[in-house]
Parts: structure tokens; sequence; C-alpha cells
């Protein structure tokens, strides 16, 4: 099954025109794609592989507030394509995240996941950042044409 996972990375690899990424002893490889690092870890026992995306830092003041969006845009998973929000106080970091099963996928299934992913992992990276204060980006669409090839 760890060849099924290798051969979906170097097909978005391909598709991304880059280098197959290098897999760690752990399972773990990390993508930059556009502003966003994309994190994925192949978990043997479960045949999945993790999708995981740092959005920043939990912010310092209306944490409430922030905590209170986090949940409702889990709610069913419709303002997050599927995947799933979270906080890890103890690391100060908000993530994306979504759990794919190797054995089902091919290598388009695998690419628009990651195309999906990613446009989400932008979107909530941008309105993490609009409650810690910092700027938005006022098009965090475009780092999702470079997965795709296009400009959105």
């Amino acid at each position: 099954m760890k060849d099924a996972f290798n051969g979906l990375l170097v097909f978005l690899a391909k598709h991304l025109e880059m280098e197959t990424p290098e897999v760690a002893e752990d399972g773990l490889c990390v993508l930059q794609i556009g502003e966003q690092p994309i994190c994925i870890k192949w978990l043997p026992q479960a045949g999945n592989a993790l999708i995981l995306a740092d959005l920043g830092p939990i912010p310092e003041h209306g944490r409430e507030a922030f905590y209170e969006r986090l949940l409702k845009a889990n709610h069913a998973l419709f303002e997050t394509g599927g995947t799933a929000l979270s906080a890890n106080r103890d690391m100060n970091m908000v993530a994306l995240q979504y759990m794919a099963p190797v054995e089902s996928l091919d290598g388009q299934r695998f690419l628009k996941i990651m195309e999906n992913f990613v446009a989400v992992a932008v979107r909530w990276r941008g309105e993490c950042a609009g409650f810690a204060g910092e700027p938005v980006r006022p098009e965090p669409s475009k780092d999702f044409g470079q997965i795709t090839g296009t400009r959105v």
C-alpha cells in the first residue's frame, strides 16, 4: 500500500511540474503549493494519507468568537469542503485536515482532493489571519490556480 501512496505523490508532483517530494522514515512529506505548505503523512495501519495544513496561530484576543467560528464552519463540513478544522492550544496552531483512504484513490481523484484541500486551506488561512489582526489577502484563490494550472 505504501507503493500506492508513493504513486499518488509522483502523480501529483508531475501535475505540479515539481520534483517528487521526499518521504521521511515516519511517512511524512511536505509540499509547498503556492504560499501554502501542505503536509501529507502516510498512516500504514489505517492505509490512509493524512493531509494537513498549518493555518497559523490561535489568535490572542477574541478566542471565544474564533472557536465559535471554527465550530460553525465544521458543522456538517459545509464551509470546509469536507475537511476538518482544529485548534491545538499546546502547539498554538490552527490546522486543516483531511484523511484520504489511499486504497480507493487513483491519481485523478487524489488531485481533486488536493485541489479542494489547497483552496480551503488558503481560504481559512486568510480567515484565521483576519482573526489574528493580520492583513487578509484579497485574492486567496490565486494559490489554487497554481495546482490546477489555471488562474481563477
